[in-house]
């Protein structure tokens, strides 16, 4: 089976950008009238804890539909073609008049025409062209379908690396505001690790 990630469990704690709350808010005020006839495919993308899950749940609960978060992580594992995976998760999502989530698209998108997993998303990029369900990818990088959609409504939001002055308050929080640390030393937490505040959770510093 596919790896499934149950929205309901572990909700996203990442705090959404203003301006992309506006702009998800934005597209939920006139969903029913713009996508009536021709659903989107939507890439969020941006570093992990930037705020990409997130948003998908944001964007489910402003139209007034469920979210089916599914892993690509796990199709290797699942014995399914990606074409597969792709109508089996819209076939879901039309039983619940929901959303299709893509996560951990990163390796399959960004292979090139040399890679063993070309052939992979090449059959994932024609099944989403064809499908009509709503469709969210979820990704490190930036990605252009450039015409493999055929037509089918692209829109991308990217989501910013976390601020010095946000990192700084988080590792605060994180740290529970323990009198063990200086503003000084706090400063070059901030400074040294730019970390989203799901990797501090995880301890995982990258510089």
């Amino acid at each position: 089976m596919l790896e499934l990630i149950d929205p309901q469990v572990g909700r996203p704690t990442a705090a959404l950008p203003e301006e992309i709350e506006q702009r998800l808010s934005l597209w939920a005020s006139g969903w029913g009238q713009t996508w009536k006839k021709n659903s989107p495919v939507i890439l969020f993308h941006g570093r992990y804890g930037s705020g990409r899950h997130a948003a998908v749940l944001h964007l489910a609960n402003a139209i007034g539909k469920p979210y089916l978060m599914l892993s690509m992580a796990g199709l290797p594992y699942s014995g399914l073609r990606p074409d597969q995976a792709v109508h089996l998760a819209e076939r879901e999502a039309l039983l619940t008049g929901g959303l299709v989530s893509w996560d951990q698209v990163d390796d399959l998108l960004q292979s090139d025409s040399e890679s063993e997993l070309s052939r992979d998303r090449d059959a994932f990029i024609r099944s989403l062209a064809e499908s009509h369900t709503p469709t969210i990818l979820l990704a490190n990088k930036a990605w252009e379908p450039s015409r493999d959609l055929r037509g089918r409504p692209f829109l991308r939001i990217e989501f910013p690396a976390t601020s010095y002055a946000a990192r700084k308050a988080a590792w605060s929080a994180e740290l529970n505001g323990s009198n063990n640390f200086t503003d000084e030393e706090l400063n070059a937490l901030a400074g040294r690790f730019q970390l989203t505040r799901s990797e501090m959770r995880l301890g995982e510093p990258r510089r």
